[in-house]
């Protein structure tokens, strides 16, 4: 896991909270021992949303135990607790702490649909994370939605070769191929 995603994540993090309590908000974060600390303090909603984001970065970042087959991550809050609530200038502040485990299943290929798997052997063990709410796409296609410089990174595709009507993006052994376009995404 590259350092810097880790703080740029948290960087945002402490963005959104102050933006959520009007410059108030405070997100002290501490490492130690291999285990991640935060202190959130700002309105009920931005502590909840920050919990929310770390609980899907760590899931994010989690690997497969397996070298070999795909996991589903889910996250879990425990042992929720309110230290404190304040009111000032009409700004409500709430200071919260909970615990964030993390479940890791292994995902056998045969549970993945024929239709939706086609980017499976991109990766050789990736970790698919459970329990948040991914925004409904125009066309109920099934598979992995991704940017295309992310795909292409991934897949160390750098050139784009037209062939018989149709764009590819290769590398050394990997190709893609844009089969329809809707609008702004390439499928």
């Amino acid at each position: 896991m590259p350092h810097f995603l880790v703080d740029d994540g948290l960087e945002v993090l402490v963005k959104r909270v102050n933006s959520f309590v009007g410059g108030q908000g405070k997100l002290v974060v501490d490492f130690v021992d291999g285990q991640l600390n935060l202190d959130a303090t700002g309105n009920a909603f931005s502590v909840a949303d920050v919990a929310e984001q770390v609980a899907w970065m760590g899931a994010a970042v989690h690997s497969s135990p397996s070298d070999y087959q795909a996991a589903y991550v889910s996250a879990r809050i425990l042992d929720l607790g309110v230290s404190g609530t304040s009111a000032s200038r009409n700004v409500h502040t709430t200071t919260s702490s909970c615990r964030i485990e993390f479940d890791t299943k292994l995902l056998h290929d045969a549970e993945l649909a024929e239709s939706g798997k086609c980017w499976r052997d991109m990766f050789g063990n990736p970790v698919i994370v459970r329990g948040f709410p991914i925004p409904r796409r125009a066309d109920a296609d099934r598979g992995l939605e991704v940017p295309l410089d992310i795909v292409a990174g991934l897949t160390n595709c750098r050139r784009v070769v037209n062939f018989a009507g149709t764009t590819f993006i290769k590398g050394f052994a990997a190709m893609l191929a844009a089969v329809k376009v809707v609008g702004e995404t390439a499928y």
